[in-house]
């Protein structure tokens, strides 16, 4: 398994009720890649699909891909005032802890896209409940 020290958090930038990852794994190749660029994606309804395999270097953020995770969370955070669905949330929440604790992360380890990379994603909203996230995972792991 490669070494992991950061988590990327993205969006799909596109429609939160019709897109899947069979979707961005289309456009991924389309775009001469060699599949979805992601690790995971989130559905709509909070499915949680795997893109490439972990041990996989991703294709999400320049130059920050050999040792990251990729996680997209289908919808547009940015243009839309839109929140994740409850079942997106949960799935999010589930899978950020079980990978600080799978890969000995802290929360300071987890960023959205736009932090290292020169881009919008994923977006004002999503990125709003990411930073928050990480304020809160802080301060209850420093409280255990």
């Amino acid at each position: 398994m490669r070494k992991i020290n950061k988590i990327f958090v993205h969006h799909s930038a596109s429609s939160q009720k019709s897109t899947t990852r069979d979707m961005i794994h289309q456009w991924h190749l389309d775009r001469g890649w060699t599949g979805v660029g992601y690790h995971y994606v989130i559905e709509a309804d909070g499915s949680m699909m795997m893109g490439r395999p972990l041990a996989k270097i991703g294709a999400h953020v320049k130059n920050h891909n050999r040792h990251s995770i990729g996680i997209c969370v289908v919808g547009n955070y940015e243009t839309e005032d839109l929140a994740m669905t409850p079942g997106q949330e949960q799935s999010l929440t589930v899978l950020l802890r079980g990978l600080l604790d799978e890969f000995n992360l802290d929360a300071g380890e987890i960023y959205g896209h736009m932090e290292l990379g020169q881009t919008a994603c994923p977006g004002q909203h999503l990125f709003k409940w990411v930073s928050d996230w990480r304020v809160g995972y802080a301060k209850a792991k420093r409280t255990t």
